[in-house]
């Protein structure tokens, strides 16, 4: 990354650092963290503006994540992921891309394979990002009802695109990734924010963000239920356990753990989590509603 490097001499000149033949700088917004990302690639510049539309905000950026291609190497110790870090630094080297922290919560430098996806790239940097700042990307949807978001979170195939596509009417806020961290207005409640990582929907609330009400730990529905739904208690220790493993912190470091364990305990304690098992069928959440006194 030599060349993405220069110019961090000077701790006030983050622009010196980003890749000189570069798209426009695309300044987003995700659970309150503003943010500029810059590639290399005009024509990724542009996938990753339309695939973040509606995440674009006029706020200076806090930080920045510069994107390259051209200098793409895989390294030897991409063939087992790996988290490393260098003070209170880190650099991911995943297969198809490459993260260093070049400015401690500042400036951010990438690098991307042809056959990488940026998507995958900043869903994973940014959950990493949001972990330092106090904060939890999770593999969940979320829809808001009667002003509170109530979140799904489970492992691929256990039902959140069903859940999102019987949100109907009421404000999705998504159907694959939801980033929680503490409401800056109400220190005693969380916030649960919509992010630009979709699964098959992407469609998302006007409102793209709502006071976290509960989360529900869901799983497939049994071949012959004996009831359509069904709702039961989570000790702490299962439900740190389900929702540490539907983080997209890929890599469990040390380090890692040492941040998130205490968000996860905090979330616990301060949020209902029960587990869900469901039938897909519209009156959930008339279900929903009579079980959530």
């Amino acid at each position: 990354m030599a060349r993405l490097v220069l110019g961090l001499e000077d701790p006030n000149s983050m622009s010196s650092a980003l890749p000189a033949n570069e798209s426009q700088p695309l300044n987003l917004e995700i659970a309150g963290i503003p943010f500029s990302v810059q590639s290399e690639s005009s024509q990724q510049g542009k996938w990753i503006g339309i695939g973040c539309r509606r995440f674009v905000t006029p706020k200076v950026p806090q930080l920045r994540l510069a994107i390259s291609t051209s200098s793409w190497k895989r390294s030897r110790r991409a063939s087992r992921e790996a988290l490393l870090w260098e003070g209170n630094r880190w650099i991911l080297d995943a297969m198809n891309f490459r993260v260093q922290e070049a400015e401690t919560g500042r400036l951010y430098l990438a690098e991307i394979s042809p056959r990488g996806g940026w998507g995958d790239l900043l869903r994973t940097w940014f959950s990493l990002v949001l972990l330092q700042r106090g904060g939890l990307l999770l593999h969940a949807a979320a829809v808001t009802r009667n002003g509170r978001a109530l979140i799904f979170c489970g492992p691929s195939g256990s039902g959140k695109t069903t859940l999102a596509r019987l949100a109907e009417s009421q404000d999705l806020l998504s159907d694959e990734s939801v980033a929680v961290q503490r409401d800056k207005r109400n220190d005693a409640g969380y916030e649960a924010y919509a992010t630009p990582f979709y699964g098959e929907l992407s469609e998302i609330a006007e409102r793209p963000s709502a006071p976290l009400g509960e989360i529900f730990l869901i799983r497939p529905p049994e071949a012959r239920p004996k009831q359509l739904f069904r709702i039961s208690q989570v000790s702490p220790g299962e439900a740190m356990g389900e929702l540490l493993a539907q983080t997209f912190l890929r890599t469990l470091t040390q380090p890692l753990l040492e941040k998130a364990l205490p968000l996860l305990e905090d979330l616990v304690r301060s949020v209902r989590i029960r587990r869900l098992q469901f039938t897909p069928s519209p009156e959930l959440w008339s279900f929903i509603d009579d079980q959530s006194g």
